[in-house]
């Protein structure tokens, strides 16, 4: 099987996501990327990946006869999220009919529970492949739904998988023997304030206030309007491409956020060696070990697409942060480390995606 994978080559998380496919998965032969509207620099993304796939940029310009070499030598489409190259953004081409024209299966792999329903291109997926357990059970879920409204997509009896992984490549352990240090990962972009910022930034610095806490506040950009820090408590601006920086300096890290569509940060702290808290709340719940506070009620909010919001419970994890901080951690840091490495290893998950989606040629 001979894949050719489509989508951005930036800093977001499925644009990581496209370079660890490109990088680690030899069934993916060459990587097609289109030009993002607000990025314009692919850097370090593509030379990460360049040795492994042939890559091809277009623009919002291209014809179809101009990417036509993309499909020499593949058996099928590989895409993040969504096709990227459709008639919404790019004009009269649609990538995906394309395909069907061509003859060639469409493969999806939808970054969390929320999906298109009538999309032509969404209908005319072969295959998918879930990045959660929660994301499988949802898209089985919808697929009878949609067939009550007489929508038969493609991919309604070809759901697999139920995991994604972190390309352990990246970041590196380091054995945490105590907690004395907090840290916060903002977020590297994604919807208006996702990671709960809002209503967990005056927490933290009460704590710090408080109990004379060293905490940590990481963001991709300068999001957070911060005046009158008390002592111990420091902000720091990080792209995406350097983030693993993040996880170097760090015991006890919070991921109280609202949504989070594959965890990725959650399995990259842990691998890192650092204890997680997060919410009980799908996916979040589904990472171990990651202590876990309740939320409060959720919402419903139309951003460009629906989005459940899970409120955290804020009391409960200033409790718990709380009665953590300067207890000893090393058997959890370890256990987080290893349950990361054997269950969330990338290239075993591309294994088994190879062979499902083989399986559907």
């Amino acid at each position: 099987m001979r894949l050719g994978l489509v989508g951005w080559c930036t800093a977001s998380g499925n644009g990581g996501m496209n370079t660890d496919i490109a990088t680690l998965a030899p069934f993916v032969t060459k990587w097609l990327i289109p030009e993002h509207p607000n990025h314009e620099i692919h850097e370090p993304y593509l030379s990460k990946a360049k040795t492994s796939v042939e890559t091809i940029i277009s623009s919002v310009h291209s014809k179809p006869e101009e990417i036509d070499s993309f499909f020499d030598g593949i058996d099928g489409l590989l895409y993040v999220e969504h096709p990227v190259f459709r008639e919404k953004h790019f004009g009269h081409y649609d990538i995906v009919s394309d395909c069907c024209r061509r003859n060639l299966k469409v493969f999806g792999i939808p970054m969390w529970e929320w999906w298109p329903e009538s999309e032509s291109w969404s209908l005319n997926t072969s295959a998918l492949w879930a990045v959660t357990r929660y994301t499988s059970s949802y898209l089985k879920s919808l697929s009878i739904v949609l067939g009550s409204r007489g929508l038969h997509p493609k991919w309604s009896n070809n759901i697999h998988g139920s995991r994604w992984g972190v390309n352990t490549n990246d970041f590196s352990f380091k054995l945490r023997t105590s907690i004395q240090k907090v840290v916060f990962v903002a977020g590297n972009g994604g919807y208006k304030d996702r990671k709960a910022g809002a209503i967990l930034l005056p927490r933290l610095i009460n704590l710090a206030s408080q109990r004379k806490m060293q905490v940590d506040i990481f963001s991709q950009r300068s999001i957070l309007d911060i005046n009158n820090l008390p002592e111990g408590f420091a902000v720091h601006e990080k792209t995406f491409p350097d983030r693993s920086s993040a996880y170097d300096d760090g015991d006890l890290f919070l991921f109280p956020s609202y949504w989070e569509g594959l965890c990725h940060g959650i399995y990259e702290a842990s691998y890192s060696g650092g204890i997680v808290i997060t919410t009980d709340h799908p996916p979040m719940n589904e990472c171990v070990p990651a202590l876990k506070i309740p939320v409060t009620h959720c919402l419903r909010e139309k951003l460009d697409k629906p989005i459940n919001k899970a409120i955290p419970c804020m009391d409960s994890l200033e409790r718990l942060v709380l009665s953590l901080y300067g207890e000893k951690c090393e058997s959890l840091s370890l256990l987080a480390h290893k349950w990361v490495a054997n269950e969330r290893y990338l290239p075993d998950t591309l294994d088994e995606l190879y062979a499902a989606f083989a399986g559907e040629l």
